[in-house]
This record gives structure tokens, C-alpha cells and sequence, in this order.
């Protein structure tokens, strides 16, 4: 399975942007992975028609009904984070604090830390994910590392550390209803999120309905999102650096 190839390709730009010079053992394991992306790409080209190293696994599960070039593309990005059935920021609030983590980074002159992610997913949306109009939080995966560091920035800002109260306290929600029955994190598109039904059963509300469904909500919610996370990224930036805890 390559569904995490383009970890390797991503790490590998923010080698050539940010490192100079490149380390000669890099070669020794994206070499490997890059013959081995690029045979599936020829692979799929012949079969399918487009040069997707994923477009067998999609195929299988859309039976060809829908067409393989509407899975890549810009719309998965701003998708994987605020997309309400499959996005990382409904499924955990308490993320929205890494914009703010890219923010603190960028003034700290930290750059490594704020472009490899960016990097990364710039790139992905556009070659291998299911992403154009069923985003899923779980691409993050190869990220992870990552995600402490930029947490441990956004807590140098004091604002940061505010909002983390209530985050931590709607994604420790969240975090139970997976825990006692994992099978509503699997959603469908354009239906409200299985784990909305837990919260209506315990407190009456659906704290999901903040972010927007794709499907049935227009652009202009989800522009409403990008415009906010790209002004926290920018705020957390150029304040002034001061402890938080």
C-alpha cells in the first residue's frame, strides 16, 4: 500500500528548500520509494487512464461511478481540516491551536517547523488522496511527530493557552463517543456526522454543525474557515512572544 508515499516526497522538498547540502544517505530510502511510486503510476496510467499511484484502491470503492480525477485536487485541503464528517478539526477542536503553533514557529524563526507541513500538504491533495470531496482527517497520520512541537509553540502564546480550555474540554467529548463506539468516525459525504446522534442523546446540541458539510453547505462557509485559521496563523505571528504557562 503507498498511501503514505508522499511523506517521502514532502520531506524531501523541505530537504532541497531548507538543507543544504542534501545528506547522501537520503538517497538510500527515497530512491526505492520513488521506483517504486513511479511503477504504479505507469501501472495505473495503462489501466485506468490517469497517472494516480492510489486510482486502483478509489476505483474499487467508488465501482467507477464516479470519475478518479474528482478525488485529487486543491479542495481536499482546507477539506481535511474543516470538512464536518471528515475533517481533523470537527473530529478534534483542540487542532485548531497548531495554526496558531505555525504562527509562533514562523516568528521563532523556525522554519523547518512550519514549512515541512505545509509542504507536505500542498503537495498530497494533488496525487494521491481521497480527498477532493471526501476529506479524511486520518492523512495527518504521517504528521504526527510533528503535531507536540507545534502544540508546545502555540502554548508560548497565551491566548493559545486559554482557548485550549475549552478545545480540550469539546475534544475530550469527542474523544469519548470514539472510545465507547468507534464505528461513528466512519461518515458518509454530505450527511451530518454519525457522532452528532451522541451528543444530541447527552447534552441536545451538535457542536459539528460549526464547520461545513461538503455537500450541502456552499463555499462560503468553508471560506469563512480558511480565512479565520490563515488570520490566527498571522495574529499568533506578529504578536508579541510572551509565556503563557
Amino acid at each position: 500500500h503507498v498511501r503514505y508515499w508522499p511523506l517521502v516526497a514532502g520531506l524531501g522538498l523541505a530537504a532541497l528548500v531548507l538543507r543544504r547540502p542534501i545528506p547522501r544517505e537520503a538517497l538510500g530510502w527515497t530512491a526505492p520509494t520513488a521506483a517504486a511510486v513511479a511503477a504504479l503510476a505507469l501501472v495505473d496510467l495503462a489501466v485506468y487512464g490517469v497517472t494516480l499511484p492510489h486510482a486502483g484502491f478509489l476505483l474499487f470503492f467508488t465501482e467507477r461511478r464516479v470519475p478518479i480525477e474528482t478525488y485529487a485536487g486543491a479542495a481536499g485541503i482546507p477539506g481535511l481540516f474543516v470538512e464536518r464528517a471528515f475533517g481533523l478539526l470537527p473530529a478534534a477542536p483542540i487542532a485548531i491551536l497548531l495554526f496558531a503553533g505555525v504562527g509562533r514557529a514562523w516568528r521563532a524563526r523556525d522554519r523547518a517547523l512550519a514549512a515541512v507541513p505545509v509542504l507536505y500538504l500542498v503537495l498530497v491533495p494533488f496525487v494521491d488522496w481521497t480527498g477532493g470531496f471526501s476529506p479524511q482527517a486520518r492523512y495527518f497520520a504521517p504528521l504526527v511527530a510533528l503535531l507536540p512541537l507545534l502544540y508546545a509553540r502555540a502554548f508560548e502564546w497565551r491566548p493559545a493557552c486559554i482557548a485550549a480550555v475549552p478545545l480540550g474540554i469539546w475534544t475530550a467529548g469527542q474523544s469519548a463517543v470514539y472510545v465507547v463506539a468507534p464505528w461513528l468516525r466512519y461518515d458518509a459525504y454530505g450527511v451530518p456526522p454519525l457522532v452528532d446522534r451522541a451528543w444530541l442523546q447527552v447534552v441536545g446540541i451538535t457542536p459539528s454543525a460549526a464547520f461545513p458539510l461538503y455537500g450541502r453547505d456552499g463555499a462560503l462557509f468553508t471560506g469563512l474557515w480558511i480565512l479565520g485559521l490563515a488570520a490566527l496563523v498571522v495574529v499568533a505571528a506578529r504578536s508579541p512572544s510572551r509565556a503563557g504557562a
